[in-house]
């Protein structure tokens, strides 16, 4: 839908972060942040990283169609995203 050029400079720009923190994340496409990361892009209709806002993130999370499963890894996108500065850190679970 957005093309895989703009998905994958948000999944590496968040994969970055991740390894900054010392998680093994692969470079590229991680099979642990792309199950996550791409559903969250398509509820939010945009591919850019700056339209994850924390309100975004409210919405992305109380979604009908995201998966209970996916909750733990998108607190950590939001906390990878808010580390580059878009949004704010997500509420403790």
């Amino acid at each position: 839908m957005f093309g895989k050029q703009p998905v994958d400079e948000v999944q590496q720009q968040v994969a970055k972060v991740f390894r900054g923190w010392g998680y093994q994340v692969e470079t590229g496409v991680d099979a642990r942040i792309s199950p996550v990361l791409c559903p969250a892009l398509l509820l939010n209709r945009s591919p850019l990283l700056e339209d994850l806002t924390t309100e975004a993130f409210d919405r992305i999370r109380q979604h009908p169609d995201l998966p209970n499963r996916y909750a733990g890894a998108l607190y950590g996108i939001q906390r990878a995203v808010a580390t580059l500065g878009h949004c704010e850190m997500p509420p403790t679970p």
